[in-house]
């Protein structure tokens, strides 16, 4: 009887720890699909709702706000015009018009879901904000080791 017990019991706990282990996994597949992104210099913004969006800029000014929402973890918009793009949402911000904005027209903000559910919408609005907070720094280094002979 007590070898039943224990069999069942550790079959119990390799199942448990089986399903967590795959949601575990497809949490991050979901995570990876929402901050797709193009260079090696992005962050991750995540809003009211607690979805998530990569943000790519190559401005330097833009670049040093988006550093200083995260050390200083605040709450900001973040906004710029509305793109299609193949991640979860099927849209990011054209990195060119990438903007932080104290309070932006109440028109222009949105979350994640809401911009994806209705592109055409808000991209009639032009540039348009998510309440955001800045969640991740990404900066990869790419070093190029080429000798000429």
């Amino acid at each position: 009887m007590n070898r039943r017990r224990t069999a069942a019991f550790s079959l119990a706990a390799i199942v448990t720890l089986a399903i967590f282990l795959t949601w575990q996994r497809l949490e991050y597949i979901d995570y990876c699909k929402e901050t797709s992104h193009d260079t090696y210099i992005w962050a991750v913004i995540e809003d009211s709702r607690g979805k998530h969006l990569a943000i790519e800029t190559q401005d330097a000014k833009t670049w040093e706000e988006l550093r200083k929402v995260h050390e200083n973890k605040t709450r900001v918009y973040i906004g710029g015009i509305i793109q299609e793009y193949g991640n979860k949402w099927g849209f990011r911000f054209r990195p060119d018009t990438i903007t932080l904005s104290p309070s932006p027209p109440k028109e222009t903000q949105a979350t994640i879901e809401q911009l994806s559910w209705n592109m055409s919408y808000w991209r009639s609005k032009g540039l348009v904000y998510i309440d955001s907070k800045v969640t991740e720094i990404h900066i990869t280094l790419v070093v190029s080791n080429s000798t000429k002979t």
